[in-house]
């Protein structure tokens, strides 16, 4: 062989070399992100999970006849069989030491007239 068809065949060699060298830094680069996006999506199955299990936690409190019970009781004003349902206005609290006092209103008797005089002017 002649050395220019040796020199040549080198450097085709060396193109192939590094082409392949080239090659499988790709493919390791490419594997070092995939871990990264394989521990981002184990960490989005863990929420998910979690998430999925705090919905049937919610399920079965929901299908329990102890939240329907729950719900007719608060929202219907519904009671059991002999039993009485208290309804106290909203500004009624616990805190206040009264709990309602009756006042006297003084009504002033005011003639019909007077009554039409205020309504329009």
């Amino acid at each position: 062989m002649s050395i220019r068809l040796k020199a040549v065949l080198k450097l085709v060699l060396l193109l192939v070399l590094f082409l392949f060298i080239l090659g499988l830094c790709r493919n390791l680069w490419g594997l070092w992100h995939a871990g990264g996006r394989l521990e981002k999506a184990e960490e989005k199955v863990e929420e998910l999970e979690a998430e999925n299990a705090k919905l049937l936690g919610e399920k079965e409190r929901f299908e329990s006849g102890q939240f329907l019970e729950e719900q007719a009781r608060n929202k219907l004003f519904m009671a059991k069989k002999d039993e009485v349902v208290l309804i106290l206005p909203e500004s009624a609290t616990s805190d206040e030491e009264e709990v309602f006092k009756e006042e006297e209103l003084e009504v002033e008797e005011k003639e019909v007239w007077q009554k039409w005089l205020e309504i329009f002017w």
